[in-house]
Formats: structure tokens, C-alpha cells, sequence
């Protein structure tokens, strides 16, 4: 690797300097954002102490990651992770020191690995530097318009940004970089579907999910905290991350929406019969859900499920008391729709289903997180696993 990277100076040399600057001012998940929006081609060198790290880019994909750390070599990553073990490492090592083979293929060679494995087995190299990357609050970066692929004879590696900050920001243990980014923790996040979601959206657990819902304009970053089921530093790290990737804007007040906006979307909604028809098929929906769990702690806690459902929905009662007024449940935790589609009468249709949605979904993690609290975890968890995978089914018909 060492030779690779010397090769890959001296390109660097001869490229254009483009920013520089210090990772305490600019996190390197920031750096990266950034030149993902602008399709950049070219490379990022990190420099931390007497470590070299490099990240190649085109068109804001990142080709490969490399790394003169010795922790960060393609057998060390492997052997960290499993993929190997340490007699595999050390008969490849002496292969690459005896033949001048690379290690991939040493690995190959000796059964290690598989060759279509060898990709993976990269791509986990380049995620083990990453994460490092993002754990850093030091150092000092510089970017170059270079195209040094083709002249190292590297594999490429066509690795999507927003996928990689996704599944490395999970390692990150620090919270300077996260802190430095958002700033001001009062502001209200907003999410705003772009082409990139479908990208993100399936690497997301369905706790990550009801975070991403709660970022619809009318919550600060600290009312989600306290509303998500995710750790606090998970829940904003998640935020972060989505917002370096375009998926979240902030405002500094709840959005409200500007008073010619409400006349153009109703001249465009459905017909009153329609609406009325999706309204009730999803409120039955999240229904049966809660049927569904009530009816499993009916069988031997039939006394304390009416102190369930009361202490699992209050909290949300109170956080939006307009969207609850006169609203009771059932003993089986059924909502009564009535009473509840009419607190939100003066919303527009989209408004009102994105809403409502966002409620019922709210009812149903606080209902299933709460299982412990009424019987046993070993229970809490088969009724839990069983909900999630119906309405993992429900939202995504065609999943196997």
C-alpha cells in the first residue's frame, strides 16, 4: 500500500489544489456532503499526525479509500471483522512478501477468500478508514482535482456517499464533529424526500424510520430526542447525517405553511368521499396493529391493560394536546376515529394524512417499546418482533 500511496503523491503534485483546512472547522462526513452535492472528481488527503489517509471521488462517488495506518490494512480490517483468520493472515502476508503478490490475491490463492469476495473484502477496508474519518475532531485535510484511479491500478470500488455515511456514522463514538455541524439544537428539522432516499430508506431500522417522521417542521431536534426510541446521541447523529446528505433542512421555528398555499393545495385534493375512504382504511390499519397487542397482554394481564394504554399514550397526548381533544381508546387500543379525524378538520388532505400518520405510528412504537413495563422481556420481545415484521409487510407489500 505504501508504494500505492507514493504513486499517488506524486499525481497529487502535479494536480490542482482546490480547499485545505482543519477538521476541527470542517468534519470530514461534512467535507465529503459537501462534495457528494457537487459531483466531484478528485481527492480528499487527510493528514493526522504521521497518518495519510486518502479518499478518491468521482463524480461524487467514492472510488476508494486508502490508508498509510497499519490497523488499516485490507488483512487487519478483515482479521477485526472475522472474515479470516490470523493463520490465513500470516500464510497470505509470507505469500506477499515471498511473490510481491497483493494480499486480495494471496488470499484467493490460499482459500482465504472466494475471488468474488474480493470486493467486499475491500469495501470493508474502505468503511473501517471511514469510520476512523468520522471519529476524527483533528488534523488537516486537502482537496485536489485529480483523476489518479487508472494510473494506481486500484479496483474501483463506486461507493455511494450517503450509503457509506449511513452505515459508518453507526461506529462514530464522538460528538464534536455532530455538535459543530447542527449548532443551534432549537432548530426544527425538516425532511424532504429526494432520489437519494431510496438509497438510505432500506438500510434504515424502524426505530431510525420513526425519526426521520418525527422531522416534519413542527418539533425541535430536542423535543425528538425525547420522543425517539433511539439514544439521544444516536437519534441526533441520525439527523445529522441526513442533513449532510441533503435529506434534512432545518428552520428555526415550526413551518408553517404561507396563506396562498392552503387555497392552491385544496383546489387539487381528491374528493371528499375518497379522502374519507383512506382516512378510515388507515386509522383501521394502525387499529388492528394495536388489536393485535392488546389482545396477546388480555390474555394474563387483563387488569393492567387499561394502565397501559393510558401511561403508553399520555406522553404523546400532552406533546400535541390539539390532536387529542375528546380522543378516548378502547380497552382493546383501538382509537376512536370520530373524535380523532376531527382535530384535524382544518388541515389540508396531505397535511392531514401526513399527520395522522405520523400520530398513529407514534402510538404504535410507544405501545410496543413499552412491553416490558406489563410483562416479562423474553414476551415483550416475540410480541414486538411480531408487530414490526406485520407492519414492515404492511408498508412494503412485495418484501420477502
Amino acid at each position: 500500500m505504501s508504494s500505492v500511496i507514493e504513486k499517488l503523491k506524486k499525481i497529487l503534485a502535479e494536480g490542482y489544489l482546490a480547499d485545505s483546512g482543519s477538521l476541527a472547522v470542517r468534519s470530514t462526513a461534512k467535507i465529503l456532503g459537501q462534495l457528494w452535492k457537487e459531483s466531484f472528481t478528485g481527492v480528499v488527503s487527510i493528514s493526522i499526525g504521521e497518518i495519510e489517509r486518502y479518499i478518491i471521488l468521482r463524480d461524487g462517488v467514492i472510488e476508494t479509500l486508502l490508508s498509510s495506518n497499519e490497523d488499516e490494512r485490507l488483512g487487519e480490517c478483515l482479521l477485526l471483522k472475522g472474515k479470516i483468520t490470523v493463520p490465513q493472515l500470516y500464510r497470505a502476508s509470507k505469500q506477499v512478501e515471498q511473490k510481491g503478490q497483493k494480499l486480495a490475491a494471496a488470499l484467493v490463492e490460499i482459500g482465504a477468500l472466494d475471488s468474488e469476495e474480493i470486493l467486499p473484502a475491500l469495501r470493508i477496508q474502505a468503511n473501517t478508514i471511514l469510520v476512523n474519518l468520522l471519529n476524527t475532531t483533528h488534523g488537516e485535510f486537502t482537496i485536489f482535482l485529480a483523476e489518479p484511479l487508472e494510473e494506481l491500478g486500484l479496483i474501483p470500488l463506486n461507493i455511494s456517499v450517503p450509503v457509506s455515511l449511513i452505515e459508518a456514522s453507526r461506529y462514530m463514538k464522538r460528538w464534536t464533529p455532530i455538535r459543530q455541524d447542527l449548532e443551534y439544537m432549537g432548530r426544527h428539522p425538516v425532511f424532504h424526500q429526494t432520489e437519494v432516499w431510496g438509497q438510505v430508506a432500506p438500510l434504515l431500522t424502524p426505530e431510525e424510520s420513526h425519526v426521520v417522521s418525527l422531522c416534519n417542521g413542527r418539533f425541535s431536534i430536542f423535543t425528538i430526542c425525547d420522543m425517539s426510541y433511539l439514544q439521544s446521541f444516536e437519534t441526533v447523529r441520525l439527523i445529522w447525517i441526513l442533513h449532510l446528505i441533503r435529506l434534512i433542512e432545518f428552520h428555526d421555528q415550526g413551518v408553517k405553511p404561507r396563506k396562498d398555499e392552503h387555497a392552491q393545495e385544496r383546489a387539487q385534493e381528491p374528493p371528499p368521499e375518497y379522502q374519507e375512504y383512506v382516512l378510515q382504511d388507515l386509522i383501521q390499519t394502525y387499529n388492528d396493529f394495536y388489536v393485535g397487542i392488546m389482545d396477546k397482554l388480555l390474555r394474563n394481564h387483563s387488569d393492567k391493560v387499561e394502565d397501559y394504554i393510558r401511561l403508553c399514550t399520555e406522553p404523546i397526548r400532552k406533546s400535541m394536546p390539539d390532536r387529542f381533544k375528546n380522543v378516548e381508546f378502547s380497552i382493546y387500543g383501538e382509537i376512536d376515529y370520530e373524535e380523532f379525524i376531527r382535530n384535524f378538520s382544518s388541515l389540508t388532505y396531505e397535511r392531514k394524512i401526513r399527520e395522522v400518520s405520523i400520530i398513529l405510528e407514534d402510538i404504535l412504537y410507544s405501545f410496543i417499546y413499552n412491553l416490558e413495563k406489563i410483562v416479562d422481556k423474553e414476551e415483550a420481545q416475540r410480541i414486538r418482533k411480531e408487530i414490526l415484521q406485520k407492519h414492515r409487510e404492511q408498508k412494503n407489500p412485495h418484501a420477502t
